[in-house]
């Protein structure tokens, strides 16, 4: 996960192994906004289209997916199928919802949402294990972020060279036109 330099790959590869670590019938993996204001499908392992196509961009609060906050508190729902038939989920066949902040340093960067068909439990020390898992996610995407930062850094001060040494070029140029205009009078 650390070694990955491309987001949609991280998320890929993240989702694929969590998937099969977990044994789950499906998984999400959304970022959110600056300003917790929203979250944004990125991708997952076995998402049913509905979910996919309808929970793209989420706003924070509005479904169980996408209300992870700095707490970093792993979430257990289990739907009641009775009263929440209108959740996607829910028609989806999906029994429990199981969603892991992903926060580095009391940032919130996003949440994995794990589906179950069947009602599930989690116990405290898988809480432990995947709360830990999703704080390596947020570490592999802080260092992304910083790889991006170095490498604009660095484009930004090639720039900077080549337009001092442009600068200085030209400046030489005139000045040596300078000088043979001045000959040139006299």
């Amino acid at each position: 996960i650390a070694k990955e330099d491309d987001l949609s790959n991280l998320t890929k590869g993240f989702s694929s192994r969590l998937f099969d670590l977990v044994k789950c019938d499906a998984l999400a993996i959304r970022w959110t906004d600056e300003a917790n204001q929203r979250y944004f499908l990125d991708g997952g392992s076995n998402l049913p289209e509905s979910i996919s196509d309808n929970e793209h961009c989420l706003t924070t609060g509005s479904c169980y997916c996408g209300s992870s906050q700095e707490s970093g508190e792993v979430k257990v729902i289990n739907f009641n199928k009775h009263l929440e038939i209108d959740r996607l989920c829910v028609k989806e066949g999906f029994a429990t919802l199981v969603t892991l902040p992903v926060a580095l340093q009391n940032k919130l960067m996003g949440e994995v949402d794990i589906f179950f068909k069947k009602e599930t439990v989690i116990d405290s020390e898988q809480k432990s294990l995947l709360l830990t898992l999703a704080n390596h996610l947020a570490g592999a995407l802080e260092a992304q972020k910083i790889k991006a930062l170095e490498k604009e850094a660095t484009i930004s001060e090639e720039r900077s060279l080549l337009a001092r040494e442009l600068h200085d070029s030209i400046a030489q140029s005139l000045a040596f036109l300078k000088l043979q205009v001045g000959l040139d009078r006299k």
